[in-house]
């Protein structure tokens, strides 16, 4: 299930977000803090996915400390996807342009690159996660994504 984390976080890497330290952005205030099973997590970072210079949805990362996890000024992303703490990804749709089925294509087309073309040993992880977005999509939806270890996605 760490795995598929990895594939998750990779998969937003691979959807770059424009990098804001504010906690609004693009006029959605992320919250400060969200609460996990491993404690509170605080916003480490955000931005707004955009294609063809029209918001998508807004995204926070969030980790366990207060952006000094790893005892660095900012941890790396090789350092976070690293990392067997809890933390969450949030976001929050901003365009009515996204829907079901675009969301389900783009992150199929995540974990393809984020897997170089192997998703088979995590067939059953991506359909899991992908059920999430089987309900249609409106602009305002908020989706929490949060790994605990030992437990994985909850």
């Amino acid at each position: 299930m760490k795995a598929l984390i990895q594939l998750l976080f990779i998969s937003l890497l691979v959807f770059p977000l424009s990098i804001n330290s504010q906690t609004i952005i693009g006029g959605v205030s992320l919250p400060v803090k969200i609460a996990s099973e491993s404690g509170a997590l605080n916003l480490n970072g955000g931005g707004i996915r955009e294609k063809l210079w029209i918001d998508l949805y807004v995204g926070g990362l969030y980790l366990l400390k207060d952006g000094n996890l790893f005892g660095m000024e900012a941890p790396s992303a090789e350092a976070i996807i690293n990392a067997d703490e809890a933390m969450s990804i949030y976001i929050e749709i901003v365009s009515t342009l996204i829907t079901s089925d675009k969301m389900i294509a783009a992150v199929d087309e995540g974990f393809v690159k984020s897997t170089k073309g192997n998703t088979t040993p995590f067939e059953k992880e991506i359909e899991a996660f992908k059920a999430a977005f089987s309900e249609p999509i409106t602009k305002n939806d908020i989706y929490i994504i949060t790994y605990e270890p030992k437990k994985g996605m909850v």
